[in-house]
């Protein structure tokens, strides 16, 4: 019979110490790993976002900015309308008007070109800069053009309707004469989360469309009847604008398509395909713009404002608010 021969107690200490050891060493490598992927991950992002304000700062001063100074040689006034139409980014109401006002007032500016590359935005802020082209148009009779690149849908579209002649690419977008407003639905989030959602409200509807709230019938039904009459007012700027050029039976022409440039001028949503240097012909171009910041400009790109002292409550009011846009 064979006995298992015993490990002296000397041995078993040796062995635990020499598995502690191994476990220390272990541990201290793991952290130390974890701790360079750490700063290794944020020194990629201090990186990214210096190559990005390196970028916007030299594509910010490369471009060019009206002086207080007008020019003194016949030109055409160009005024650029890009982006988001908001009344917190460049493409707004305040902004564009006073560009507006410079250009119609300097004599030697010949015609006002709105070069717009915009998918949509806010129907006041668009409402707004159309009422303000008219009015401008009225009191110094300057002919007024429009000319739209990549895009001008919504409420890009509802400013170049203010223009005696629309022009764009052949490969333009053009259109979508419609109103949208949209949202999400949290109820089932929060419940599977285990929040429950406290109101205290005076007045039936106060927390009208909460994303945090069930849907009513109701509340959709009159938001729906608030859409379609800003709805109509869009489509009766156009018609008005547009007139006889407008093919009104076109269909789905108030729906909210979108229309290449050659089938927008099909159906009257263009005068002619045309660039902004064969409208401007032999006149010279002249840039008419807001002179802004390096950090309104960086602002303006970015999805959140970086002006913001609390992003938390930027986002949770952005998915609380609801909105009526031109898109």
């Amino acid at each position: 019979m064979f006995f298992k021969k015993k490990r002296p107690p000397e041995d078993d200490e040796s062995l635990n110490t020499d598995e502690l050891m191994h476990e220390v060493v272990f541990q201290i490598m793991k952290e130390r790993r974890w701790r360079t992927l750490t700063s290794l991950f944020r020194t990629l992002i201090f990186l990214l976002f210096v190559v990005m304000l390196i970028y916007f700062f030299f594509q910010n001063s490369g471009s060019k900015q009206i002086t207080d100074t007008v020019s003194s040689s016949s030109h055409l006034a160009v005024i650029k309308i890009n982006g988001a139409i908001s009344s917190d980014k460049t493409a707004n109401a305040d902004d564009i008007y006073k560009l507006l006002e410079k250009a119609f007032k300097n004599d030697s500016a010949e015609a006002i070109l709105l070069s717009i590359n915009s998918p949509g935005g806010s129907p006041v802020q668009a409402g707004r800069i159309y009422d303000d082209v008219r009015h401008f148009k009225r009191l110094y009779d300057k002919p007024v053009y429009a000319y739209i690149d990549d895009i001008g849908a919504s409420a890009g579209y509802y400013i170049a309707a203010a223009a005696d002649k629309i022009y764009a690419n052949r490969a333009s977008l053009v259109g979508s004469i419609g109103v949208i407003s949209s949202s999400f639905g949290l109820v089932d989030t929060i419940d599977g989360l285990g929040i429950e959602r406290r109101v205290i409200k005076s007045g039936e509807h106060k927390n009208f469309l909460d994303p945090f709230s069930p849907l009513h019938e109701e509340q959709a039904a009159f938001w729906q009847t608030q859409l379609d009459i800003t709805h109509q007012q869009f489509i009766d700027r156009v018609v008005e604008s547009r007139g006889k050029r407008l093919n009104t039976e076109v269909e789905g022409l108030f729906s909210g398509l979108v229309w290449n440039g050659e089938e927008a001028k099909r159906i009257g949503l263009l005068d002619d395909l045309s660039s902004p240097q064969q409208v401007a012909g032999d006149n010279k171009i002249i840039e008419y713009r807001k002179k802004g910041s390096f950090l309104d400009s960086l602002d303006n790109k970015l999805p959140f404002s970086i002006h913001s002292s609390n992003l938390v409550d930027e986002v949770v009011t952005k998915l609380s608010t609801q909105k009526i846009e031109l898109r």
